[in-house]
């Protein structure tokens, strides 16, 4: 997968920054400070591809995927989907793109109308986006249904989500994003509020969907162990920056950033016998808005030094994936 033909996303120096709310006198003397939840990232998704995308909470993570499906207006930067930038595009344009890039949500017992069937709930973009006879609506649904695991379908479709676990729920999420057979899907924690066995089981489905559709992820998580289960590739987000990127396994087997390392050395390990050094970060995720100088993990990395705290660190090739640090 690495033709120019094959790529869905090129995302390129994107940004989002939110103003904050200043007082009387900031106003007058024109200080404005902003939340910099996005700064200036790049990265690519290919088709057929998982990309997981890492973080804490706050990192930026959800932003910078509400941005690539253009639910946010970027700040600056380029969306490049299939060839064309679509950052500046006009909301009819984007309207007309959004059929090929579907997203699902984290929460399974919110982002369902509860005054609607199962069957409703699917069948909900067919209407509004009108890009298929009604005849087929049925046949769709159904076709969906049966991809994510309700069956019988006759009996699931007639269920409001009252009456669903929150694993049926999740399916009937992804079944919801399928049903305009989109080339590309954000997954937001799709696993995060379900118990383990069920966890396993929706990211099993993804992963089978994925395959047998061929659609490009983006999956976001905290979680490194759903991250290397499901992708190809990741990206590590700390304050609205990468500071890793590269091939799953590699990252993971060997990370280069002290943060990648901290997140990967808190990874449970089935083996009780197995040792691996944990390394603690201290503290929590600052705010976004007044950074700190030089790297912005340095005030929580125990291995800092003088030039971190002087110099932000650009990405950087190392042993054959990049990295935001001055350590060598």
């Amino acid at each position: 997968m690495s033709s120019e033909e094959e790529s869905l996303f090129s995302i390129v120096a994107l940004k989002k920054w939110f103003s904050t709310r200043t007082g009387l006198l900031d106003s007058i003397l024109g200080k404005q400070e902003y939340v910099r939840a996005v700064d200036e990232i790049s990265f690519e998704i290919k088709k057929g591809e998982v990309v997981c995308l890492v973080g804490e909470s706050g990192s930026g993570k959800t932003t910078a995927a509400r941005l690539i499906l253009r639910l946010e207006d970027p700040t600056s930067g380029e969306i490049i989907y299939k060839g064309e930038d679509i950052a500046k595009a006009k909301e009819r344009k984007i309207r007309r793109l959004r059929r090929h890039m579907q997203m699902i949500f984290q929460n399974p017992y919110e982002s369902l109308d509860p005054r609607m069937t199962v069957y409703d709930v699917i069948a909900e973009p067919l209407q509004v986006t009108k890009l298929f006879p009604k005849s087929e609506t049925s046949q769709r649904v159904g076709k969906a249904l049966e991809d994510v695991g309700l069956i019988p379908v006759s009996e699931f479709s007639i269920r409001f989500p009252h009456e669903l676990s929150g694993g049926q729920r999740q399916r009937v999420s992804i079944a919801r994003a399928l049903v305009l057979d989109p080339e590309f899907i954000v997954a937001d924690e799709p696993a995060s509020m379900l118990d383990a066995n069920t966890r396993i089981e929706i990211l099993n489905l993804l992963q089978d969907l994925q395959a047998e559709y061929h659609m490009g992820i983006l999956f976001i998580t905290h979680d490194l162990a759903q991250a290397r289960y499901l992708g190809h590739r990741i990206i590590i987000l700390y304050l609205g920056k990468i500071v890793e990127k590269g091939n799953i396994d590699q990252v993971i087997q060997n990370p280069h950033h002290p943060y990648s390392k901290a997140l990967i050395s808190n990874i449970p390990v089935p083996d009780p016998d197995a040792k691996r050094e944990r390394i603690d970060i201290e503290g929590e995720i600052p705010t976004a808005i007044n950074l700190p100088l030089g790297c912005r993990f340095a005030p929580r990395c125990p291995f800092k030094f003088k030039r971190c705290t002087e110099e932000e660190p650009e990405l950087m090739l190392k042993e054959g994936r990049y990295s935001a640090c001055w350590l060598d």
